[in-house]
Protein backbone atom coordinates (compact mmCIF):
# COMPACT_ATOMS: atom_id res chain seq x y z
CA UNK A 1 0.00 0.00 0.00
CA UNK A 2 2.91 1.70 0.76
CA UNK A 3 4.25 2.35 -2.66
CA UNK A 4 0.77 2.51 -4.28
CA UNK A 5 -1.29 5.13 -2.57
CA UNK A 6 -0.91 6.78 0.80
CA UNK A 7 0.78 8.87 2.25
CA UNK A 8 2.77 8.04 5.71
CA UNK A 9 2.25 10.86 7.78
CA UNK A 10 -1.22 12.01 6.47
CA UNK A 11 -3.05 8.35 5.63
CA UNK A 12 -1.80 6.10 7.83
CA UNK A 13 -5.37 4.98 8.64
CA UNK A 14 -5.43 3.16 5.77
CA UNK A 15 -3.24 0.41 6.34
CA UNK A 16 -5.18 0.42 10.19
CA UNK A 17 -8.28 0.23 8.59
CA UNK A 18 -6.91 -2.43 6.04
CA UNK A 19 -5.14 -4.41 8.95
CA UNK A 20 -7.60 -3.33 11.97
CA UNK A 21 -8.33 -7.19 12.38
CA UNK A 22 -4.69 -8.80 12.72
CA UNK A 23 -3.57 -5.49 14.50
CA UNK A 24 -6.64 -5.71 16.85
CA UNK A 25 -5.33 -9.34 17.79
CA UNK A 26 -1.47 -8.28 18.15
CA UNK A 27 -3.09 -5.43 20.59
CA UNK A 28 -4.70 -7.78 22.54
CA UNK A 29 -1.88 -9.96 22.87
CA UNK A 30 0.06 -7.19 24.34
CA UNK A 31 -2.63 -6.00 26.83
CA UNK A 32 -2.84 -9.93 28.09
CA UNK A 33 0.90 -10.17 28.60
CA UNK A 34 1.66 -6.71 29.52
CA UNK A 35 -1.09 -4.46 30.02
CA UNK A 36 -2.70 -1.36 28.33
CA UNK A 37 -0.14 0.79 29.64
CA UNK A 38 2.46 -1.13 27.52
CA UNK A 39 0.12 -0.25 24.20
CA UNK A 40 2.07 3.07 24.10
CA UNK A 41 5.25 1.77 23.07
CA UNK A 42 4.10 -0.12 19.78
CA UNK A 43 2.84 2.64 17.54
CA UNK A 44 -0.86 2.81 16.59
CA UNK A 45 -1.88 -0.37 18.63
CA UNK A 46 -3.36 2.35 21.61
CA UNK A 47 -5.81 3.47 18.56
CA UNK A 48 -6.22 0.05 17.29
CA UNK A 49 -7.29 -1.11 20.78
CA UNK A 50 -9.44 1.64 21.95
CA UNK A 51 -11.21 2.71 18.22
CA UNK A 52 -13.94 0.86 16.67
CA UNK A 53 -13.19 -0.57 12.82
CA UNK A 54 -16.30 1.34 11.53
CA UNK A 55 -14.40 4.68 13.08
CA UNK A 56 -11.16 4.08 11.70
CA UNK A 57 -12.94 3.80 8.31
CA UNK A 58 -14.70 7.22 8.94
CA UNK A 59 -11.80 8.54 9.58
CA UNK A 60 -10.06 7.37 6.25
CA UNK A 61 -12.45 8.68 4.08
CA UNK A 62 -11.77 11.92 5.43
CA UNK A 63 -8.75 11.50 2.44
CA UNK A 64 -10.59 12.48 -0.69
CA UNK A 65 -7.98 9.76 -2.50
CA UNK A 66 -8.62 6.75 -0.24
CA UNK A 67 -12.46 7.63 -0.60
CA UNK A 68 -12.50 7.60 -4.03
CA UNK A 69 -9.89 3.97 -4.22
CA UNK A 70 -12.72 2.70 -1.28
CA UNK A 71 -15.69 3.60 -3.23
CA UNK A 72 -14.53 2.55 -6.47
CA UNK A 73 -13.27 -0.88 -5.49
CA UNK A 74 -16.74 -1.24 -3.11
CA UNK A 75 -18.75 0.03 -5.98
CA UNK A 76 -20.31 2.92 -3.72
CA UNK A 77 -21.89 6.20 -5.22
CA UNK A 78 -21.07 9.05 -3.05
CA UNK A 79 -22.75 12.28 -2.61
CA UNK A 80 -19.78 14.48 -2.81
CA UNK A 81 -21.69 17.50 -2.13
CA UNK A 82 -22.46 15.70 1.75
CA UNK A 83 -19.54 13.96 2.72
CA UNK A 84 -17.26 17.06 1.80
CA UNK A 85 -18.84 19.47 3.31
CA UNK A 86 -17.45 20.90 6.54
CA UNK A 87 -19.33 23.82 8.50
CA UNK A 88 -22.40 23.89 6.20
CA UNK A 89 -19.58 24.49 3.27
CA UNK A 90 -18.81 22.34 0.42
CA UNK A 91 -14.75 21.83 0.44
CA UNK A 92 -14.23 22.41 -3.18
CA UNK A 93 -10.52 20.99 -3.05
CA UNK A 94 -11.56 17.76 -1.56
CA UNK A 95 -13.95 17.41 -3.68
CA UNK A 96 -12.08 18.32 -6.77
CA UNK A 97 -9.86 15.37 -5.56
CA UNK A 98 -11.89 13.03 -5.38
CA UNK A 99 -13.31 13.60 -8.50
CA UNK A 100 -10.19 13.47 -10.56
CA UNK A 101 -9.42 10.33 -8.77
CA UNK A 102 -12.22 8.77 -9.63
CA UNK A 103 -11.72 10.15 -13.33
CA UNK A 104 -8.78 8.07 -13.40
CA UNK A 105 -10.37 5.11 -12.40
CA UNK A 106 -12.72 4.73 -14.17
CA UNK A 107 -10.85 5.51 -17.46
CA UNK A 108 -8.33 2.93 -16.36
CA UNK A 109 -6.74 1.13 -18.97
CA UNK A 110 -5.72 -2.31 -18.11
CA UNK A 111 -2.28 -4.00 -19.41
CA UNK A 112 -1.74 -7.39 -21.24
CA UNK A 113 -1.88 -9.96 -18.65
CA UNK A 114 1.14 -11.55 -20.26
CA UNK A 115 4.49 -10.40 -21.53
CA UNK A 116 4.18 -9.88 -24.80
CA UNK A 117 7.48 -11.64 -26.83
CA UNK A 118 8.37 -11.74 -30.53
CA UNK A 119 6.07 -13.77 -32.90
CA UNK A 120 2.90 -13.22 -30.72
CA UNK A 121 -0.61 -12.11 -32.25
CA UNK A 122 -2.66 -9.12 -31.17
CA UNK A 123 -6.21 -7.20 -32.17
CA UNK A 124 -6.26 -3.77 -30.72
CA UNK A 125 -9.88 -3.09 -29.78
CA UNK A 126 -9.34 0.02 -31.73
CA UNK A 127 -7.94 -0.09 -35.22
CA UNK A 128 -4.26 2.07 -35.08
CA UNK A 129 -3.93 3.91 -38.21
CA UNK A 130 -0.30 4.36 -39.48
CA UNK A 131 1.69 5.67 -42.43
CA UNK A 132 3.05 3.06 -45.18
CA UNK A 133 3.98 3.73 -48.54
CA UNK A 134 2.82 7.68 -48.42
CA UNK A 135 -1.13 6.44 -47.66
CA UNK A 136 -2.26 6.32 -44.19
CA UNK A 137 -3.64 2.93 -43.39
CA UNK A 138 -5.49 1.42 -40.41
CA UNK A 139 -5.07 -1.88 -38.73
CA UNK A 140 -6.69 -3.85 -35.57
CA UNK A 141 -4.11 -7.05 -35.52
CA UNK A 142 -0.11 -6.94 -35.53
CA UNK A 143 2.43 -9.20 -34.67
CA UNK A 144 5.01 -8.32 -32.03
CA UNK A 145 8.24 -7.53 -32.57
CA UNK A 146 10.78 -6.93 -29.20
CA UNK A 147 13.91 -5.57 -29.06
CA UNK A 148 14.75 -5.54 -25.27
CA UNK A 149 12.31 -3.71 -23.57
CA UNK A 150 10.94 -2.29 -26.74
CA UNK A 151 7.73 -3.69 -27.97
CA UNK A 152 6.70 -2.63 -31.37
CA UNK A 153 4.41 -4.04 -33.93
CA UNK A 154 4.08 -5.32 -37.34
CA UNK A 155 0.50 -4.16 -38.99
CA UNK A 156 -0.58 -7.32 -41.53
CA UNK A 157 1.34 -7.16 -45.26
CA UNK A 158 4.11 -4.83 -44.02
CA UNK A 159 6.59 -7.16 -42.79
CA UNK A 160 9.27 -5.04 -42.61
CA UNK A 161 7.09 -1.99 -41.21
CA UNK A 162 7.30 -1.36 -37.49
CA UNK A 163 4.51 0.95 -35.69
CA UNK A 164 4.49 2.67 -32.26
CA UNK A 165 1.93 2.13 -30.10
CA UNK A 166 1.45 3.43 -26.59
CA UNK A 167 -0.15 0.33 -24.69
CA UNK A 168 -1.05 2.31 -21.84
CA UNK A 169 -4.28 3.62 -23.52
CA UNK A 170 -4.80 1.26 -25.68
CA UNK A 171 -7.08 -2.23 -24.99
CA UNK A 172 -5.72 -5.41 -26.91
CA UNK A 173 -6.10 -8.96 -26.85
CA UNK A 174 -3.45 -11.63 -27.68
CA UNK A 175 -5.05 -13.88 -30.34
Amino acid sequence: MRKNWYWECDNSAIPLYYLYDDLLKIANSVVEAYGCEALSQYGSLSYIHSTSKADVLTYMLRCPIAAARYDYINKIHRDIGSHFCSGGRLDEHDANLYKEEMFKLNNHTPHSPVPLVTGMRVRFALPVSYVAGGATLSSREFTVKRKGRIVQFIPDGHALLCVEINLRVRNFEVI
